[in-house]
C-alpha cells in the first residue's frame, strides 16, 4: 500500500473517531424573544340606535304625535320618523362611511327622504364620511336621521293604495370602513 493511502486511510479512521460515528458536528445557539410590549391591539367600528330626544313619529307641519299603530295616513299626507344612532370608532386612521339604504319600504307610493344631522345640528346628507383620527381613542359620533315620508297626493284615482300597511322596516343605517 502507498503511503499517501495508507495516510489516508489513517486520517478517515480518526474522523471517524472523532465523530463518533454519528456523522455530525455539534453546534451551539441562543434565542431570545421580543421582550414586552409586543402586542397590536385592533380597534372597532359600531353603530347601534340609541335614545334621543327628538326619537318617534311625527305629523309633518304641527309636529303633533303620529302613532303608526292607530294613526293612517291618506294621500296628501306627510308624516316624519326620527332614530338617534351613536357610532363608536375606535382606532388610529379610523375612518368610514355612512350610508341610508333600503329607503323605500318596497313602495312606490310613498316618497322617503331621511336627512341625516350630526350632534351639532349640521345637516349632512344621507352618505356622509367620518374623517381619522391621529389617535387610537374611542370616538363616540351621535347621529339623527329624519325620514320624511310623504304620501303625495296624485291627480288620478288609484285605490290600489287603500288599506295598505306600508313597511319601512327594510331600511338600515351602514358604517363601512374606508381608506382614509
Amino acid at each position: 500500500m502507498q503511503k499517501t493511502t495508507k495516510g489516508a486511510l489513517a486520517l478517515g479512521t480518526g474522523v471517524a473517531l472523532l465523530l463518533g460515528g454519528a456523522g455530525t458536528f455539534a453546534y451551539w445557539n441562543g434565542t431570545a424573544d421580543l421582550g414586552s410590549n409586543t402586542q397590536v391591539a385592533a380597534g372597532n367600528l359600531t353603530i347601534a340606535a340609541a335614545a334621543g330626544a327628538n326619537d318617534g313619529w311625527a305629523w309633518q307641519g304641527d309636529g303633533a304625535p303620529f302613532d303608526p299603530e292607530n294613526d293612517m295616513i291618506v294621500p296628501g299626507d306627510t308624516v316624519t320618523l326620527t332614530r338617534t344612532f351613536a357610532v363608536t370608532a375606535t382606532g388610529n386612521n379610523l375612518s368610514a362611511d355612512v350610508a341610508i339604504t333600503g329607503v323605500g319600504g318596497g313602495t312606490s307610493a310613498l316618497i322617503i327622504t331621511p336627512v341625516v344631522t350630526s350632534s351639532g345640528g349640521t345637516v349632512v346628507g344621507s352618505t356622509f364620511n367620518i374623517p381619522a383620527s391621529r389617535t387610537g381613542a374611542t370616538r363616540t359620533l351621535t347621529y339623527t336621521v329624519t325620514y320624511t315620508i310623504a304620501f303625495p297626493l296624485g291627480e288620478s284615482v288609484d285605490n290600489s293604495t287603500q288599506n295598505a300597511r306600508f313597511d319601512l322596516s327594510g331600511t338600515t343605517v351602514t358604517v363601512t370602513q374606508v381608506q382614509p
